[in-house]
Formats: structure tokens, sequence, C-alpha cells
């Protein structure tokens, strides 16, 4: 009788503890970012917000004729929780007309990692200059293999076409 009591005890705790550990582990996974696949609308949605960003600070977007163009290149889509994170690399480049001269009114080109929650922006970072800049990208980076992806990244694209076509008419 009293085998049998332990013998049922032990089972008991082993179910118990196994149980625990498959909720623990499953848990665990539903709140880790993750690669998403079907995710790709949200880098229109976010080179758009920064777009919109850049052109808000600019000192010349009340010039006749300013604009803002934006090209990207990608590096992934994640999700944690209600998150989805951007990561993506950005060239912006502002022009504006004045006495049918076109002026370059500033750019960038860089790494950009953008926080959405229900299909819109909430927040972004760049990375720190100099000698920070490396570490910066290491923490910003969802993984290793991305944060190589982005220190080798070599820019190979342009707002050229963009800027000839919009002043085409202007």
């Amino acid at each position: 009788m009293k085998k049998n009591y332990l013998i049922g005890f032990s089972v008991a705790i082993t179910i118990v503890v196994i149980s625990f550990i498959v909720g623990f582990l499953f848990i665990k996974n539903a709140f880790k970012e993750k690669y998403c696949t079907s995710c790709d609308y949200v880098y229109d949605i976010a080179a758009e917000y920064i777009k919109e960003d850049i052109k808000k600070t600019n000192p010349d977007r009340n010039k006749k004729n300013f604009m803002t163009f934006v090209s990207y290149d990608t590096f992934g889509v994640t999700e944690k929780r209600s998150y989805k994170y951007a990561y993506m690399w950005i060239i912006d480049d502002s022009y504006y007309k004045e006495n049918d001269d076109l002026e370059y009114a500033g750019g960038s080109s860089m790494f950009y990692k953008v926080k959405l929650e229900d299909g819109k922006v909430i927040d972004y970072e760049i990375p720190r200059d100099g000698t920070e800049y490396d570490k910066s990208v290491k923490k910003m980076s969802f993984d290793n293999k991305m944060y190589k992806k982005i220190i080798n990244y070599s820019v190979n694209m342009s707002n050229e076409d963009k800027i000839k076509e919009y002043y085409s008419n202007k």
C-alpha cells in the first residue's frame, strides 16, 4: 500500500514538473521576438513615416516645391507581442526650386530600426555616431546575422530617378 502511494506521488510530481516546464517554454516563446515572414507591408509604412519626420524638421521645408525623397533596403521584420520592428537602410534627399534652379536641402543614408504597433509607427532608432556606431548597431540588431549584414552593407540605391521625375514638371 505504501509502495503504491509513493509511485502515485512520484508520477503526480513528474506530471506537474513536466507541465510546468512545457508551460514555461510555451510562454517564453510566446513573448520572444521572432522574424515575421508576412510583414513586408510595414516597410512602406515605416519609410513614409521617416520621410514625413524628415520633412517636418528640414529648415527649407517652406521653400517653393520642397520635397523629400526616400528609398530603402530591407534587413527583416520581427515581431514581439503586439509590436513589429522594421530593420531597414534608408537614404533620403530633400530639394526645392529657387529661381528655376534645383537646390539641395540635405539628406542622409543610414540604418533605422522602426517600431510599429497596430500598423502605426510609434518610435524609431538610428545608430550613434563615431566610435559608438558599431556597438549601437549591434545593440539595435535582432541577431548576429542581421548585425553582420548591416555593418557590411553597401548602398546601391539612389533617389535620382524620383527627383528627376518630380522636378521635370515643376
